[in-house]
């Protein structure tokens, strides 16, 4: 649509922050300055710092012409109750720029510090054997400029466990009657059993990372050989990855039997994994043991809010800086592990008897 040429004597620009084409909104008030009693109007909640559309804000208040209205307060038609929900469902930048109109950056810290080390519960990690426990795994793959890492994570689904019933007594009389032939043994009881609720919580498992070294690349040889050991160990349910540089070493390690799921990173995919990842953390339940390349990956990481999605980031180590894997590739690899556990239960039923995990 093009606007070039046009004579109005009203523009009505909604939703400024949303607008992506700055040359289209700048063609309209081109316009309407063309117009010796045009009235332009401006409608548009808070957005990013910096921005083009901040820049306008601000040079609009300095020009006699315009008149800036501005309201932060709660809408009397929202209730607080729907406030304070908003407030924890979304993060701290987001809140301040959609609920109380303040311009702030586009990135952000993800995760909290104290909610990470609030996670590090466990001494070390999982053995596989837990009853009630289904694993799924994330692999984030780099080769000569990236870590490459590899994840376990064990998600508690429930089982149902048999108890031995009692020993049925039998009587002197009744024992010599079975002895001679002439009476049957009695029937067992039904043994017992009792049902161990599941609680969905996550645990990390194991955590594998390879770092290339200098002039080198990481060698997928070895990375292959640590997932078939795993999936020995996990009976993994399904390992989520992205296909673009690991659809090879995929396809060996279906042949083996590991059950590949590709995750291509799209904008819904990132969206998701962040999601995920944000709120096991935030709601406390995850449980992870203190491993440095994650621990660190995880307090470096960052959000980025496109207005429309969100997706993680990690900024590149600095000469000097030393902890995690230097682009949060450990931290990637959980999160793919992590949307897999919440978004793909229909996998979680592949591991151990399904006669001996139950449903949620």
């Amino acid at each position: 649509m093009g606007s070039h040429g046009a004579r109005p004597d009203v523009v009505i620009l909604d939703e400024l922050t949303h607008q992506r084409d700055k040359d289209f909104a700048s063609t309209l008030l081109d316009n309407a300055d063309k117009m010796p009693c045009s009235l332009v109007v401006v409608v548009t909640n808070a957005g990013f710092d910096p921005s083009w559309q901040l820049d306008w804000k601000r040079t609009f208040g300095t020009q006699r012409r315009w008149r800036i209205l501005e309201y932060a307060g709660r809408p009397p038609w929202i209730s607080k109750a729907a406030i304070a929900e908003a407030e924890v469902r979304n993060s701290p930048n987001r809140f301040l720029r959609l609920w109380r109109g303040v311009w702030t950056s586009d990135t952000e810290t993800a995760l909290s510090p104290a909610d990470v080390q609030a996670s590090v519960t466990m001494e070390s990690g999982m053995d596989g054997t837990e009853p009630g426990w289904v694993f799924v795994g994330g692999l984030d793959i780099g080769l000569a400029k990236h870590s490459t890492a590899f994840v376990v994570l064990g998600m508690h689904v429930g089982h149902l466990e048999q108890l031995a019933g009692p020993e049925r007594q039998v009587s002197s009389t009744a024992r010599a009657l079975i002895d001679a032939g002439l009476a049957d043994e009695p029937e067992p009881d039904e043994p017992e059993s009792v049902h161990h609720q599941g609680t969905n919580r996550l645990r990390l498992a194991d955590i594998r990372c390879w770092k290339p070294g200098p002039g080198r690349r990481v060698s997928l040889d070895m990375v292959k050989s640590a997932i078939l050991g795993a999936h020995r160990k996990y009976r993994l349910a399904g390992l989520s990855f992205d296909p673009y540089q690991g659809e090879h070493l995929a396809e060996q390690l279906e042949k083996e039997g590991v059950p590949m799921v590709r995750t291509p990173q799209t904008t819904v995919s990132l969206q998701e994994q962040a999601v995920a990842l944000i709120e096991s953390f935030q709601q406390k339940t995850i449980d992870i043991f203190d491993e440095n390349a994650l621990v660190s990956d995880l307090k470096r990481l960052q959000l980025k809010d496109t207005g429309q999605k969100v997706r993680l980031v990690s900024p590149e180590l600095k000469a000097g800086d030393s902890g995690g894997t230097g682009h949060g590739d450990a931290a990637s690899a959980l999160s793919l592990a992590v949307a897999l556990a919440k978004g793909g239960t229909n996998l979680l039923f592949t591991r151990r008897s399904v006669d001996t995990i139950l449903a949620y």
